[in-house]
Order: C-alpha cells, then sequence, then structure tokens
C-alpha cells in the first residue's frame, strides 16, 4: 500500500468506527478506531491520534465489560500500549469529562 492510500486508509477506518459507534457498535467501533491509530501513529499525525484516541475511549467506556476487555486486548495485540498507556489515557479522558 503506498503512503497516500495508507493515510487514506487510516481516515476511513477512523470514519467507520465513528459510523458503528453512533449505531451503539462499540466493538466493532473500537477495533476500526484502533486501525486508524496505529497508521496515524506511523505518519506522527499527533491532531488525527488525539482524535482517534478520544473515539476509542468513547468506545471503550460504553462498551459493556466482556467488549471492554476484548478492546483493551487489542490495543495491546496491535503494539499501542508500547506507545500510549491506556489507563493513564482513561483516566486523564475521565478527569476532562469531569
Amino acid at each position: 500500500m503506498r503512503q497516500g492510500d495508507e493515510y487514506g486508509a487510516a481516515s476511513t477506518y477512523h470514519q467507520l468506527g465513528t459510523l458503528a459507534k453512533e449505531k451503539r457498535e462499540f466493538s466493532t467501533a473500537g477495533e476500526l478506531t484502533v486501525k486508524a491509530i496505529v497508521i496515524f501513529n506511523k505518519f506522527n499525525d499527533h491532531r488525527s491520534l488525539e482524535i482517534c484516541i478520544r473515539t476509542f475511549l468513547r468506545c471503550l467506556m460504553s462498551a459493556d465489560a466482556q467488549n471492554q476487555k476484548a478492546l483493551r486486548e487489542h490495543w495491546q495485540t496491535t503494539g499501542l500500549d508500547e506507545h500510549f498507556n491506556l489507563p493513564d489515557l482513561e483516566k486523564q479522558f475521565h478527569e476532562q469529562a469531569t
């Protein structure tokens, strides 16, 4: 995949994730958003990363316990935990929400 195609795919993954979130399909939304995060991280696109991470956190917080566990595992298996500490992000997300 060419760089432009890959970057475009990340935008598409995020858009599809957002649609899935609106349909309350939080597991699917989270998985699609993680795909976008991985690509945006590769391109050092901090603004898009911030937006996608917030979307992922909303999905995570809205999912039931079983899907929350699966989404956390998916975050780790993609290697995102090496770049972003999910518990810290969750804490920051909660603090901003209150």
